[in-house]
Order: C-alpha cells, then sequence, then structure tokens
C-alpha cells in the first residue's frame, strides 16, 4: 500500500542535503553552470517574481543571482537583501527533517519531507542570501547574518514524525567566520565574540550538531577556543528536556563532538572538561528514552549514541577519572516504555487505494522497448476525474499528486507523457498553495525537475509548467528554460575553446 520513500525522494539530492554543508552543497553542484544572458531575460523574471508569495519570489531572485553573470556587483547586492527580506514572510520558519518510521505514511511526515526537499523556509533563504552576500561584500553578509532571528525551539510531542534542521544558518556563520574579518578584527576578538554570541543560543538538541560541526571546522585560534569552550559547556549543562529532539539528534550529536575532540586534540587544547560536561549531558538525556516514531522496548542494551561514546572515549575518560556511561545511571529515571507503534495507516480512502494499487500494476515504458497500451489512457482519465468527498484537502492532494508522479515516472518522452504533466499542472492549479501549503504544494514542482534528467524529459516538464496560467508554476517553467538556454550557450562555448 506504501509509495516507497525511495521513489518519493531523489536519493542524490537528499544525500546533498544531509552532509555536513546541507544549505550550501547543491548550489554549489551548479556553480559551474554561469548563466550568459544577452537579452536581459534575468531582469525580466526578476521582476514578474515581486508579484509572487515570498518563498517563491526569494527562491527565483536567488536561483538567478547565482546563475547569472549579466548582473553587477551592485545589483546582485541589492537583490539578495530584497530576498533576505521576502523571507522573512514564508510561511514556514525553520526546515524540517523527517524522523521515525513511516514518516511517508501520514501528512506531516511528508511536510518534513517537503520542507527537506524545497528549503523555502526562513532560515534557509536568509542564510542562503547571507552565504551570497559573502561572496560579494562580506563585511555586509556579517551585517545581515546579525539580522537572523533564530525561530522558537518549542519542545516536540513524542509522536512527532520530524525534528528541526536548523543546519543552514550555522553554514552561513561559518562563512561569514570563513571571510569576513580581517587579520586586526579576529587578533582584536571580534570573530571570537560572534562565535560565542552563536553558541550562546543554543537552546535544542537540533543545534547541537551543527553548532559542534561549526566550532570542529574554523580555523579558529587557541586564544578563541579558549574562549568559546566554556560557552558550549554552558549549552551542555543547560540542554535538558525535549526528548523526542534528544532521541533524533543523538547519535550525530555524539559523532560531531569526537570530530571536535579531535580537532582540539589537535590543537593542544585540553577536553577533559568538554568530556566530563558531554558524559553528563548523555546521562542526563538518555533517562527520558524511550521516545517518538522509534519506540522500543527495554532490552538492556544501552543506546547506541551511548555505546558510541562510551567506545570513543573509553581510554580518555579512564584518564580524566571518569568511568563509561553504564546501564544503570541512565536507568533510574527512565519511564516505563510505551509499548511499540504499529505502522500508521496512511489513508482511509477506498479510492485512494485502488488507484495506488493500480497505477503499481502500470509498467514502465522504455522509449526503445515498447507501445504504451490504452490502460495508461484509461488510467489517466480516471485519475483526473477523481475528486475529494471527505478528506481532508491536504492529504486529498498529496495522494493524488503522488499519483500523478507515479504516471510520469513510468513513462518515457511521449505524446501520453505529455498529456500526463498536462493533466498534473491542471491539477496542480485547481489546487494552489492558498489550498495547502506553499512547501507541501510546491515540492511536486521540485520534484519534477529532480526526477526527470535526461534532455527530453526536462523539456516536456518545462513546457508544461511554461504554459500554465498559474504565475507560480508559469514562471518557474520559464526560469527552467533560461537556464537550460544557457547551458547550451555555454557547452557551445565550451566546444569552440
Amino acid at each position: 500500500m506504501k509509495l516507497s520513500l525511495r521513489r518519493f525522494l531523489n536519493l542524490a539530492f537528499v544525500a546533498c542535503l544531509l552532509v555536513a554543508r546541507q544549505p550550501t552543497c547543491c548550489a554549489q553542484a551548479q556553480a559551474g553552470k554561469k548563466v550568459v544572458v544577452s537579452d536581459k531575460t534575468d531582469l525580466l523574471l526578476i521582476r514578474d517574481a515581486k508579484s509572487l508569495p515570498p518563498e517563491f519570489a526569494a527562491d527565483i531572485v536567488l536561483q538567478v543571482v547565482e546563475d547569472g553573470t549579466s548582473l553587477t556587483a551592485a545589483q546582485k547586492i541589492k537583490l539578495l537583501a530584497n530576498a533576505f527580506d521576502d523571507a522573512a514572510q514564508d510561511q514556514d520558519d525553520v526546515q524540517h527533517r523527517p524522523w521515525g518510521s513511516s514518516v511517508e505514511e501520514n501528512p506531516e511526515g511528508l511536510h518534513a519531507i517537503a520542507s527537506l526537499v524545497t528549503r523555502l523556509d526562513r532560515i534557509s533563504q536568509q542564510s542562503r542570501a547571507v552565504e551570497d552576500i559573502a561572496r560579494i561584500d562580506p563585511k555586509f553578509a556579517r551585517v545581515k547574518l546579525r539580522m537572523i532571528a533564530l525561530p522558537r525551539f518549542d519542545p516536540l510531542p513524542c509522536e512527532a514524525y520530524w525534528t528541526y534542521l536548523p543546519d543552514a544558518y550555522y553554514e552561513a556563520v561559518a562563512t561569514v567566520v570563513a571571510t569576513s574579518f580581517s587579520a586586526a578584527e579576529i587578533a582584536g576578538g571580534r570573530r571570537g565574540e560572534l562565535l560565542a554570541s552563536v553558541v550562546n543560543r543554543v537552546v535544542s538538541h537540533s543545534q547541537l550538531p551543527p553548532v559542534t560541526r561549526l566550532i570542529s571546522a574554523s580555523d579558529l585560534s587557541s586564544a578563541e577556543l579558549t574562549n568559546i569552550i566554556p560557552q558550549y559547556i554552558y549549552a551542555l549543562d543547560s540542554l535538558r528536556g525535549d526528548e523526542h529532539s534528544f532521541n533524533a539528534v543523538s547519535e550525530q550529536s555524539v559523532r560531531e563532538f569526537t570530530a571536535l575532540v579531535a580537532r582540539l586534540s589537535s590543537r593542544g587544547t585540553g577536553a577533559v572538561p568538554l568530556l566530563s560536561s558531554f558524559r553528563s549531558y548523555l546521562v542526563a538525556n538518555s533517562k527520558t528514552l524511550p521516545c517518538g516514531p522509534l519506540k522500543s522496548q527495554d532490552n538492556g542494551r544501552l543506546p547506541y549514541a551511548v555505546q558510541e561514546f562510551n567506545d570513543q572515549f573509553s581510554d580518555r575518560l579512564k584518564a580524566a577519572d571518569l568511568t563509561v556511561i553504564n546501564l544503570d545511571e541512565i536507568k533510574g529515571g527512565t519511564k516505563d516504555s510505551p509499548p511499540v507503534d504499529s505502522e500508521p495507516s496512511r489513508w482511509q480512502s477506498k479510492e485512494y487505494s485502488d488507484l495506488l494499487f493500480s497505477v503499481q500494476k502500470l509498467p514502465y515504458i522504455s522509449a526503445a522497448n515498447g507501445a504504451i497500451g490504452t490502460d495508461y489512457q484509461d488510467y489517466l482519465l480516471r485519475l483526473s476525474d477523481w475528486s475529494n468527498q471527505s478528506e481532508p484537502e491536504t492529504e486529498f492532494f498529496q495522494q493524488k499528486s503522488n499519483l500523478f508522479d507515479g504516471v510520469i515516472e513510468r513513462l518515457p518522452p511521449s505524446v501520453m507523457r505529455r498529456n500526463a504533466l498536462a493533466a498534473f499542472v491542471k491539477f496542480l492549479e485547481q489546487n494552489s498553495y492558498e489550498q495547502v501549503s506553499r512547501v507541501d504544494w510546491f515540492v511536486y514542482v521540485r520534484k519534477l525537475f529532480q526526477d526527470n534528467t535526461t534532455s527530453a524529459e526536462r523539456y516536456e516538464v518545462i513546457d508544461a509548467l511554461a504554459d500554465s496560467s498559474d504565475p507560480v508554476l508559469n514562471l518557474y517553467g520559464r526560469v527552467e528554460s533560461w537556464k537550460r538556454a544557457a547551458d547550451t550557450v555555454h557547452s557551445r562555448h565550451k566546444r569552440v575553446q
């Protein structure tokens, strides 16, 4: 009955999102595709983006500035500052990371997947703007960075299928730290002050992995580390509660902490107080386990993150007169383990179930090995005619969009595939971002470009969007067409060279 999460997401794209440089890696992958424009198409795209909701307006401006070459530095700075301001009005404040079993089986988990793929939240977009500004005017980037307000990190319920993902902000900090301070400012403690202020604002377990990575990866002097580590220890000693967020990031926190200790050791900086504090952090917060969609019965074993900490630091703990964490330490305050949750039923719609079974029976057609049967035409008519009767609007939208995706991915470039794309675009027009969240709506547009990688496939997607009467879909089609045309010019230029 499931639509596989593997099929829903482009795995290479998601891997790029989840590595240490998550907010910028995908943009960097495009760095070699600078667009050469002579007809000022980029300015027309930017002009038309102004009328769109803030997430889309900021995203399009950021793409045009990053990929174009006809804009002056002053124009870019102004446009990036405007995108930064637009992003302040985004519906989502911070990126969500799907977490738990069967996240694709409920609307909350699907929203987290959409958040991860689209990156249309305020923190991600403002941080992206700061990184782009830093490449042109590092001092101004520092000013804009200080204007980013961190989100509220309210504790999450145990049954949540997501956790906070604020990593984009800390990547922007890393860029500013690396580019915007002169030697005199570093010697005068200005860079250390900025980092200390960042560490002082850690109030959620979800911030701990990226802020640990920030300290570890930054090329800090011994004096700066000496001033920042006490702030980091204070954050560790203060992080208590919100067991869901702790459970979701604890393994990553241990990995990043291991890298930090190795970094400090290479610089000759003592880590005993840090080690003791992190040990206490794990003990205090592990007592609240289990929590979240990955509940399990007590099996007499240490949690994986705790065992990893013991394995990595047993010798250092012994040398510091500390012991490894034992089960009794974290068992004393543990509440009784709740029963394992059964896998949730995604939706109860019989028509959706029937349509899902039917799309799974449709064969995958390649351009080289087969004709497209009438079963596709019949299914497409049935799917297009399906209307919502009783389900919540978001759930119906996600169901039908996934089914359209299942049809499109099974077809090679063809008249039938173009018909399926046109029907899907019409559905998106009729069920706009005014009815479901902008992130939930747009993820399917983003996914069309991630899944369709050949030139013929992408041109069909571009044509379907460019023919749309919806201003968002139409403009994204034009943006992609602009990129494709510029890539063609770029390729020809390389061949001439």
